[in-house]
This record gives C-alpha cells, structure tokens and sequence, in this order.
C-alpha cells in the first residue's frame, strides 16, 4: 500500500501558477481568433482581465493587512468574472475548432471565481449570522421594550 502522502499531490496547488497558465492559455487562445472589430475590441478586453486575476492575486498575497489582502482578492474575483463574460461575448468569433478551448477557459474562470469567493469568504470579518443579528437585533429589542409579556 502506498503512503497516501504520495498518492495525494500537494494541496497547497499554488493558485499563483494557475492564475498565471489561465493568462498565457487565454493569450494564446486570442492569438488564433480571426480578426474582426468585435473580436480585437473583445480580445483586448479579455486579454487585460485575465492577466489582472493574477496580479491583484499577488497582489493581496503581499498586502501588509487584512483589509488590504480582501480588496485585492475581491478586485481579482471580479476581473475573473469580467474574464469570463468576456469570453462568453467571443462565442459567435469563436471558430469550431477553438470553441472547446473557449468553455475550458469560461470554465476556468469559474473555478477560479469561486477559488475567490472561499478565501474572501474566510478572510471576511463579519459572518452572515453576525449580519443578521446586526441587522434585526434592534428590531428584536425594540418589540421587547414595547410588549413586554
């Protein structure tokens, strides 16, 4: 039986590499698109998203505080969804032969969307719950206060 810490690769998969792949691949892929107006002004687009989902992802790997890592990981979730609705206006230029690339590279995107949204979400100060209370403790309190029984 092997060691099941061989068999797992490790964990930590550095998202730095695989934001880094997604902006070569994406680049790749606009260098094989026809050219049109629609899809250079799309390109261009796409092209500055998908290298920003890195870059704001070193960048709040380097902040010095908390606030500053969850604008950063924000700002790069938002450019991933930017990525990726860009790549959805590239369906009609996509030729048959690149569409399968097209969906890996959207689904991509949402991967690493939703890779965004757990360490927002982790990073976050304040939960749902503590939200909740927040919003409708006072209520709570002031319906005790006027109808005490």
């Amino acid at each position: 039986m092997e060691n099941s810490s061989q068999s797992v690769p490790n964990k930590k998969y550095d998202l730095f590499d695989r934001t880094r792949h997604y902006a070569i691949t994406v680049r790749m892929f606009v260098k094989q698109l026809p050219k049109s107006i629609a899809t250079i002004e799309n390109s261009k687009q796409l092209v500055r998203s998908s290298g920003s989902v890195g870059a704001n992802y070193i960048e709040g790997n380097d902040a010095s505080g908390k606030g500053s890592r969850l604008i950063h990981f924000r700002i790069s979730r938002k450019v991933a969804k930017e990525s990726k609705f860009w790549l959805e206006c590239l369906e009609l230029n996509t030729p048959p032969y690149l569409e399968n690339t097209r969906k890996e590279l959207v689904r991509e995107s949402r991967e690493i969307t939703l890779i965004m949204n757990a360490i927002i979400n982790k990073l976050s100060p304040l939960q749902l719950s503590t939200l909740w209370n927040l919003k409708f403790g006072f209520w709570n309190f002031s319906l005790k206060c006027m109808f005490p029984y």
